[in-house]
C-alpha cells in the first residue's frame, strides 16, 4: 500500500510538471516560429499524454484489455516524445535540411506500442521495454547535440544525456526485479522504482531548460547578425553620404569632420581648380568631363598620400589638407601632379589647374583656411598651370576702338554688335536718344560737346527718314532735356 501511494504521488507531481511545460511551449511557439520548435511542442504534448496514461493506470488499476490499451497508449506517447525531441534538435541545428516526416515517426511509435503492449504482462516488463527505448533514442540525440554546441544545443544535450542515463538505470532496476535477481536489496529496488518518476521530472526539466537556452542562443545570434548588418548598412550609407561617387574622394560634407584631425599639428591647405573644364564638357561631352575628373583624382591621391586629407569640394574644385612638408615638398608634389595630368591620355585632353596654398595653425577655422587658399588660387600664380597674361584684355581694346570710331562715324560699337546712332536717334555729342528705330525721328544739328563748330549727328551711312511723327524722344540720363 505504501508503494502504491508513493507511485501515485510521484506520478501526479510528474503529470503537473509536464502539463506546465507543455503549456509553456504552446505559448512560446506562437512567438518563436523557428525550425524544430514545432517538433518540440508536439513532443511535450505527447509526453503529457503519456503521463495521463500513467495517471490512469495508477489510479484506475485496469486489467485485461483495458490494461493493454492503457499500456499501448503509454508506449506510443512516450516513444513519440523522445523521437520528437531528437528530431526537433536535428531540425534546429540544420534548418536547411529536410526534416524527418512526422508520419514515419508516428508509424514507428505505433508499431512499437502494439508489439510492446502485446508482450508486456506487468509493470516490470513495461518498465524494461520503455526505459530501453528511451535510452536508445536520447543518448544518440545527446551525442548529436554535443557536436552542435555552437548552435546553442549544449544544455539540451546535457538534459538528454541525463535522461538517457536515468533510463538505463530504470531498465536495469526493472530487469533485476523481473528476473528476481539478488544483486541489490529488494527494498532498495522498490524505493528507486517508486521514486524514479521524480528523477525523470528533474531530467525533463533540464531538457526543457536546454530547449529554452537553445532558442535564446539562436535569438541572440540573430540579433547580433541583424546588428552587424545594420552597422554595415549604416557604414555604407555614411560612405555614400560622405564620399564623392565619381572620384571616390571625400566630398564637401565630410570636410568638417576631417579638418580638426588633419590640422591638429598645423597643415598646408591646397585649393585646386581645373582650368578650362567647361570647355571639355562642351566640346568632348559630359562623360569625358567625368572621366577627366576621375583622371585628376587618381594622381592627386598619389601626389598627396595619407595622412593627407583629400576632398572634392565642388564641380572641378578639389581640396587637399596635408601636413607641413615644406615648400620644396609641396612644389615637388605639384610638379609630379602636373606631369601626370598635363599630357593627353586615354582619349582625354590634357588637364591644367590652378592651385592656391595657405598654411594654417591648429585651431584655424575651416572657412578661414579654405578662404585663404581659395583667395590665392589665381591664374597669375606661376604654378597654376595657366599662361600668364601681361597686357590688357583684347575685349577692352575692341571697345575703345569702337568708341573712337563712333565719334567719327556716328555709330556706337558695342561688344555684342553695332548700332546706328541716327537710326536710334542717338546724339553722341549730347548723350540724348531720340525715338526708336523706324519712328522717323529727325536728326538735328547741335553743337557737339568738346568739338568746336558742332557736328552732324546723323550717320553718313544711315541717313534719317524725313517722314514720321516728331517727338518721342526720351532722355538717356535723368535730368537731361528732351531733343528738339
Amino acid at each position: 500500500m505504501e508503494e502504491l501511494l508513493l507511485w501515485r504521488w510521484s506520478t501526479t507531481a510528474q503529470v503537473l510538471s509536464v502539463l506546465m511545460v507543455t503549456v509553456f511551449f504552446l505559448i512560446v511557439r506562437r512567438s518563436a516560429r523557428r525550425r524544430g520548435m514545432g517538433a518540440w511542442t508536439l513532443a511535450w504534448i505527447a509526453n503529457c499524454g503519456a503521463m495521463l496514461a500513467t495517471l490512469v493506470y495508477w489510479f484506475a488499476q485496469p486489467d485485461g484489455l483495458a490494461m493493454q490499451v492503457v499500456t499501448g497508449a503509454y508506449f506510443f506517447a512516450k516513444t513519440l516524445f523522445v523521437l520528437l525531441l531528437v528530431v526537433g534538435a536535428m531540425a534546429f541545428a540544420r534548418p536547411a535540411r529536410r526534416p524527418v516526416p512526422a508520419g514515419w515517426m508516428a508509424l514507428f511509435a505505433l508499431a512499437f506500442a502494439i508489439a510492446a503492449a502485446a508482450w508486456a504482462d506487468g509493470i516490470d516488463a513495461v518498465g524494461v521495454a520503455q526505459a530501453s527505448v528511451i535510452a536508445a533514442v536520447v543518448l544518440p540525440g545527446a551525442w548529436f547535440c554535443a557536436r552542435h554546441r555552437a548552435e546553442g544545443l549544449g544544455w539540451l544535450g546535457t538534459g538528454l544525456a541525463l535522461r538517457g542515463i536515468l533510463a538505463l538505470m530504470e531498465a536495469g532496476a526493472y530487469g533485476l526485479r523481473l528476473a528476481d535477481a539478488t544483486l541489490l536489496p529488494a527494498a532498495t529496488l522498490d524505493f528507486f522504482l517508486g521514486a524514479h518518476s521524480l528523477f525523470d521530472t528533474g531530467a525533463e526539466w533540464a531538457i526543457a531548460l536546454g530547449i529554452v537556452l537553445a532558442l535564446a542562443h539562436r535569438a541572440l545570434a540573430e540579433l547580433r547578425r541583424s546588428h552587424d548588418e545594420l552597422e554595415a548598412a549604416h557604414q555604407r550609407l555614411r560612405e555614400m553620404a560622405d564620399t564623392d561617387p565619381l572620384t571616390g574622394l571625400a566630398n564637401r560634407r565630410m570636410l568638417p569632420s576631417l579638418w580638426p584631425v588633419a590640422t591638429a599639428d598645423g597643415a598646408v591647405v591646397l585649393f585646386f581648380d581645373l582650368d578650362g573644364f567647361k570647355r571639355i564638357n562642351d566640346s568632348e561631352g559630359h562623360f569625358a568631363g567625368d572621366a577627366s575628373l576621375r583622371r585628376f583624382a587618381g594622381p592627386l591621391r598619389e601626389a598627396f598620400p595619407p595622412p593627407a586629407a583629400l576632398a572634392r569640394f565642388a564641380g572641378d574644385e578639389f581640396v587637399v589638407v596635408a601636413p607641413r612638408p615644406g615648400p620644396e615638398g609641396v612644389e615637388a608634389s605639384l610638379q609630379r601632379l602636373r606631369e601626370r595630368v598635363g599630357q593627353a591620355a586615354d582619349g582625354l585632353p590634357p588637364l591644367r589647374f590652378s592651385v592656391g596654398l595657405a598654411e594654417v595653425v591648429p585651431g584655424t577655422a575651416l572657412e578661414e583656411g579654405l578662404g585663404r587658399a581659395n583667395g590665392r588660387c589665381t591664374p597669375s600664380v606661376p604654378r597654376c598651370g595657366r599662361p600668364e597674361r601681361t597686357g590688357p584684355a583684347p575685349g577692352i581694346l575692341a571697345i575703345c576702338a569702337g568708341v573712337l570710331r563712333s565719334r567719327e562715324e556716328g555709330v556706337v560699337a558695342l561688344p555684342w554688335g553695332r548700332a546706328s546712332a541716327a537710326g536710334r536717334g542717338l546724339d553722341v555729342g549730347s548723350g540724348r536718344v531720340g525715338g526708336h528705330p523706324g519712328t522717323g525721328a529727325r536728326a538735328r544739328r547741335t553743337p557737339a560737346r568738346g568739338r568746336p563748330g558742332g557736328g552732324t549727328v546723323a550717320s553718313r551711312r544711315n541717313p534719317p527718314r524725313a517722314s514720321g511723327p516728331p517727338g518721342g524722344a526720351a532722355p538717356l540720363r535723368p535730368g537731361l532735356p528732351r531733343a528738339r
